[in-house]
């Protein structure tokens, strides 16, 4: 299982916390080496997640893994309601507003606002979404959310809900990409594709003795046209499409269908590492007579991958080495 982001690992002999150089941080943007922040041929990069309109008022995911599909399309997934958020067609740039990673390549010492008024928003068609409430279950939705009610109304960065209902329990890299979680205890894997038929979410279903079901979209004049394939049946249910899928004593595959006219050919998706070669840095000599030892630690700013990276945690072994970690 791999979690929803990525990282460089540097193991040091000694090390501690450093910041970039401040004066890298004023290079002008036509002299940063680096790559765009969202890589084509990653299969995946998180982001907050603003989708609210009038139609979904508070669409908003904290925690959303963001799904390349091809063809612009891109799907937002949330980890913590186990819904699909979002679903779009992009024009051009895929959001209105970048988030904080993004504004911050190259480093320009650029930042959003604070607040909730400039979050990544979907740039293009709407495709089909969801509200805030589990997107699985068991028995029948409810359209709430269980999760404890929060100081402030527009607040929905509540964390998951409680793991005996539902759970993410991560994302498989060792095959072609696909999200792992469980629903009650019945463990279901789950892939995202775009092909000739249109957008398909693949589903493998352990044995299970209670019926369950996916939330996928908010009713709308497309709603009906999602179909399946598989044991399992979509209905229409206080305004949202569902999927059901009755009890089973077997592992199911299903696949839920929504129609898309679109010339897309599958997306080469490497498995294992991205980043297979490794960035060594040495360590300048520490002084040891002051009454403070002050240790910087480099940064692997020059790396293979084009990837901006700032300190992101470290942990000391008691045989003395100590492993760096930075993220992009």
């Amino acid at each position: 299982m791999t979690p929803p982001f990525r990282h460089l690992l540097v193991l040091a002999a000694m090390a501690s916390a450093s910041s970039y150089n401040a004066a890298n941080a004023k290079k002008a943007k036509s002299d940063a080496p680096w790559n765009q922040w969202i890589e084509k041929d990653f299969p995946f990069f998180s982001a907050t997640m603003d989708a609210r309109t009038k139609a979904s008022e508070n669409n908003l995911t904290p925690r959303a893994l963001v799904f390349p599909l091809g063809e612009d399309h891109f799907l937002a997934y949330d980890i913590d309601l186990l819904r699909v958020a979002v679903m779009w067609k992009a024009k051009g740039v895929p959001f209105t507003n970048a988030s904080m990673s993004v504004n911050s390549y190259p480093y320009q010492l650029k930042k959003v606002g604070g607040g909730q008024g400039a979050l990544p928003k979907p740039h293009g068609d709407v495709l089909f979404q969801n509200g805030i409430y589990p997107g699985v279950g068991i028995g029948l939705p409810e359209f709430k959310d269980p999760r404890p009610v929060p100081p402030t109304e527009t607040e929905v960065g509540r964390g998951g809900i409680h793991p005996e209902l539902a759970r993410f329990r991560g994302i498989n890299l060792q095959s072609e990409i696909e999200i792992e979680y469980e629903v009650e205890t019945t463990k279901v894997s789950e892939r995202f594709r775009l092909n000739k038929t249109g957008f398909t979410r693949k589903l493998q279903v352990d044995a299970h003795k209670k019926p369950l079901y996916l939330i996928l979209a908010t009713e709308d004049a497309t709603g009906s046209k999602f179909t399946i394939r598989g044991k399992g049946s979509i209905e229409n249910m206080k305004g949202h499409v569902v999927c059901r899928i009755p009890t089973s004593r077997k592992k199911e595959k299903i696949s839920i269908v929504f129609p898309l006219d679109v010339n897309s050919q599958r997306l080469a998706q490497p498995t294992g590492k991205r980043w297979e070669k490794k960035v060594s840095l040495s360590l300048n000599e520490a002084k040891k007579n002051d009454a403070l030892n002050f240790e910087p630690v480099p940064l692997p700013l020059a790396n293979p991958y084009q990837r901006a990276v700032r300190a992101a945690g470290i942990d000391f072994f008691k045989d003395g080495r100590a492993d760096y970690r930075v993220t992009r």
